[in-house]
């Protein structure tokens, strides 16, 4: 079977990336000069991928894309026919392994067709606890209130209750402004839980595609008790499922939280090619031809 690489610029070939997920489209967040797409056409069917070049690297969109080795070749040949400065390619979150992989966990989680159904993926029990635990908090700190912003109306004052809570939680420091992280990590939404003024939860995600990545989330450390992070993690779950998003993905870790809600947990690599030393010549017609009839005729002296 016949695999074709293929350029394409058509901006509506671009929504036929599968899954549909923001680290997947580079272009809703590259430079036009920056990142290309291409149509892998292996006769029954076609795929779309993109990928980015910075450099000597390209960084190939296949977060759980579902790609088999000969057409990653190809799109290997192409990429080392079309560029060939680039001595590095990378990819993430992929099930095939190639070149240098690292294996991983990583979770996800399909959105049922309904509210009433992500809800009965938490017991009776646990959000009887969890509403016990939030009319506490209100008793104590005022009436809740869920604010959601879009990209355009997240403010600096926001990202910095989030760089704080970080801080005092995990002891991490962005060092850099919130226009920076925002942008960074191509926030689309946050989700604010307060009481009365005071922040509990925030958090932060990327929904430009049917396919939704959970950006990060904090929880006010000074409110630990009432289990906000847990809270606005379900919270959002909701939401997405109210917006008609198809999948969550979370990346790996071994947060307990991320295995409930019916996530699925599965084994991808994060790889790394070197383009210098990659012998693609099996791919070659000639080659290909050379090699049956050498096969033909070892066959004939048997």
């Amino acid at each position: 079977m016949k695999i074709k690489v293929l350029e394409t610029t058509n901006t509506l070939d671009y929504e036929k990336v599968v899954p549909n997920f923001i680290y997947n489209r580079f272009d809703l967040y590259n430079k036009p000069q920056n990142f290309k797409t291409v149509i892998i056409d292996s006769g029954n069917s076609q795929k779309i991928i993109e990928y980015s070049i910075i450099g000597s690297q390209a960084d190939l969109g296949l977060w759980l894309v579902d790609i088999t080795k000969a057409e990653l070749e190809h799109l290997l040949l192409y990429i080392k026919t079309n560029h060939p400065d680039i001595q590095r390619v990378t990819y993430k979150n992929n099930r095939l392994s190639y070149g240098k992989a690292k294996a991983h966990n990583h979770f996800r989680i399909e959105f049922p067709q309904t509210v009433e159904e992500m809800e009965s993926r938490v017991s009776s029990k646990s959000r009887s606890k969890m509403k016990k635990k939030l009319n506490r908090a209100q008793e104590q700190y005022g009436e809740m209130k869920i604010e959601e912003y879009d990209r355009n109306n997240i403010t600096e004052d926001i990202v910095q209750h989030f760089f704080r809570f970080k801080y005092a939680i995990r002891n991490r420091e962005y060092n850099m402004t919130g226009q920076e992280y925002l942008d960074r990590y191509n926030v689309s939404h946050c989700y604010v839980v307060k009481f009365g003024d005071t922040v509990g939860a925030l958090r932060f995600s990327c929904e430009q595609c049917p396919v939704v990545y959970g950006e990060n989330f904090a929880y006010n450390p000074d409110l630990k008790d009432f289990s906000l992070g847990r809270f606005i993690f379900y919270y959002h779950l909701i939401r997405m499922t109210e917006k008609k998003h198809t999948q969550l993905f979370f990346a790996g870790g071994d947060y307990e939280y991320k295995t409930h809600y019916g996530s699925i947990e599965e084994t991808l690599y994060d790889c790394t090619i070197d383009m210098k030393n990659l012998d693609l010549s099996h791919l070659n017609p000639k080659h290909s031809l050379i090699k049956r009839a050498v096969n033909k005729l070892k066959k004939i002296l048997k």
